[in-house]
């Protein structure tokens, strides 16, 4: 599938396919490979990505998207050594806008991959000060690979000023990132481990939790079989929450 698409790409017009393809590509050199393939199939892409960024037309969309897609997947030191000098407007592609949205996503990139920490990410923070760099700094953080981080990103850290609501932005892009950025088991430790109370759509003291932390922290967390963590290990049943539950009653199915 790899080879497939990177000899495809160079020919294909519909920017929608590209953007597809390229994602499938992805997906096949890391999830669907067996472990033992990875870094060869991934090697592979990544140099077949550098070929076709080169060959590119300069400032096009084809050259973005092959661009974010060699980001994305970008694993090996010297790939990671390559995302990194595009920070420092070093060997950037002829064109290629390397603006806001792409260094973040570099900088969640690198986290993942641990090459950078909490230092650097603070900093492009202190770069991009907005809600929406807040947001990604969020997400970069959930990125680092290590047991720590994923319990900080999953347990605190995503509250409104007030203290008592979920930010939704932040708690959706921290959660992809968890994903992302390995220790799985840690993450399945900590759902298991909260119990149904931590995610119920209803707090302990009966106020009502926010749509982000309800909906989306199972489905991103866990996108297998519901009730299902990563590590295949079954998670507590969820209560349904609002009012008829805390009256003590559920609605007819």
């Amino acid at each position: 599938m790899v080879s497939l698409a990177l000899q495809g790409i160079g020919s294909e017009t519909d920017m929608a396919a590209v953007t597809t393809v390229l994602a499938q590509a992805a997906a096949c050199s890391g999830r669907f490979m067996a472990p033992s393939l990875r870094d060869a199939a991934n090697a592979r892409l990544v140099t077949g990505l550098a070929g076709l960024l080169k060959d590119a037309e300069p400032g096009s969309d084809a050259q973005l998207i092959i661009a974010k897609t060699l980001i994305a997947v970008a694993r090996s030191k010297e790939a990671c050594d390559l995302i990194h000098s595009w920070l420092e407007d070093v060997e950037v592609p002829v064109l290629l806008s390397v603006d806001t949205e792409l260094r973040w996503l570099i900088v969640a990139t690198l986290a993942r991959r641990g090459v950078f920490g909490e230092a650097e990410i603070a900093a492009e923070l202190e770069r991009d000060n907005t809600n929406s760099g807040a947001e990604h700094a969020a997400g970069a953080r959930a990125s680092l690979p290590s047991a720590e981080a994923k319990t900080e990103a999953l347990a605190a850290g995503d509250l409104r000023a007030g203290g008592s609501e979920r930010d939704p932005p932040q708690h959706r892009i921290k959660l992809r990132r968890l994903r992302a950025g390995g220790a799985p088991d840690s993450l399945c430790r900590r759902l298991r481990g909260a119990g149904p109370s931590d995610l119920s759509p209803v707090r302990a003291d009966g106020s009502e939790r926010g749509y982000a932390a309800v909906g989306t922290a199972p489905a991103l967390a866990f996108p297998g079989a519901a009730g299902h963590s990563r590590c295949r290990r079954p998670l507590p049943r969820l209560p349904r929450g609002g009012a008829a539950e805390r009256a003590g009653t559920t609605p007819a199915e």
